[in-house]
């Protein structure tokens, strides 16, 4: 048996609310964006002032976002990615909504044990594939001693059991049922060659819809598990190139036997650039059927 301790900062679920658990040195706190306040200088807050590692959650355009970080004083790095005051350094993360922050009571949590767990979340966001991640680099794990990396390991199971509780499936790979019924969507099923089979890197098969915005209505979301063609055509354009790279390195995208495939649903400004990237060359909206 475990004793959950919860604290709901104005008396609601939908204010700040902070976690412990019995007498481990764990606290998380679950932060709705418009109550991080310069500092967090209430009492409320007085653990998140030290050494912790954070999440920033969202949906923009569709699309379920999250980054990743620590640091030495969580507490002023998310009044930064806020926003700060008028004229102080922002960090540009618009799209979140609500943060979760893991930090230690005492506090025990050094910079070395933040980068170890930076590096875990990020690993295990993606395995799950739930979110597309915003971090422009992959952490890296920092090594640690066997003894460090069994302190931190327990300290990951304890967050996994407070993400829970908030209801944030966090590293939570998605159950059958949960993805889209795909019959209804656009779909791009080429095999570039003549004898081209499904487990050819040139065979391709994607499938998408139009998800038009007010900003955007010409908005095309390509789905999760799409395959696409592992070859670029020279004469596609650069923007294509580089756009193929930055989603291999956020893991948007990932090789598996030699194959291409989305990992997590990526938005696309229209349904011609959507076939670009898919097919590696230039395309229009009449590739997708």
């Amino acid at each position: 048996m475990k004793l959950i301790n919860l604290r709901l900062k104005e008396g609601t679920a939908e204010g700040p609310q902070r976690y412990s658990i019995g007498n481990k040195i764990i606290v998380g706190y679950k932060i709705p964006r418009q109550y991080i306040e310069k500092d967090l200088t209430d009492d409320f807050y007085e653990e998140l002032k030290t050494t912790g590692v954070y999440v920033l959650l969202g949906k923009q355009d569709g699309v379920e976002k999250v980054y990743v970080g620590q640091s030495d004083n969580v507490s002023t790095r998310l009044y930064k990615h806020r926003g700060g005051l008028e004229g102080e350094k922002r960090s540009g993360k618009e799209f979140w909504t609500e943060c979760i922050a893991f930090v230690s009571v005492a506090p025990l949590i050094h910079k070395g044990h933040a980068e170890f767990l930076e590096g875990a979340f990020y690993e295990k966001i993606h395995t799950a594939g739930r979110y597309f991640i915003e971090n422009q680099n992959m952490p890296t794990e920092k090594n640690l001693s066997k003894a460090e990396k069994k302190f931190c390991d327990d300290f990951i199971d304890d967050c996994e059991l407070l993400l829970k509780l908030m209801g944030v499936p966090l590293f939570c790979p998605k159950e059958v049922g949960e993805d889209e019924d795909r019959s209804k969507f656009d779909k791009l099923v080429i095999c570039n060659g003549d004898k081209c089979s499904n487990e050819d890197p040139r065979y391709i098969n994607a499938i998408g819809y139009i998800s038009p915005t007010e900003e955007n209505p010409d908005r095309f979301v390509v789905l999760e598990k799409s395959i696409i063609n592992s070859f670029v055509s020279k004469k596609a354009r650069a923007s294509i190139r580089k756009l193929r790279n930055e989603l291999m390195k956020k893991g948007c995208i990932k090789e598996e036997n030699g194959k291409l495939i989305f990992k997590q649903k990526y938005s696309f400004k229209s349904r011609a650039t959507a076939a670009s990237f898919v097919l590696g060359r230039n395309a229009s909206t009449k590739d997708w059927k």
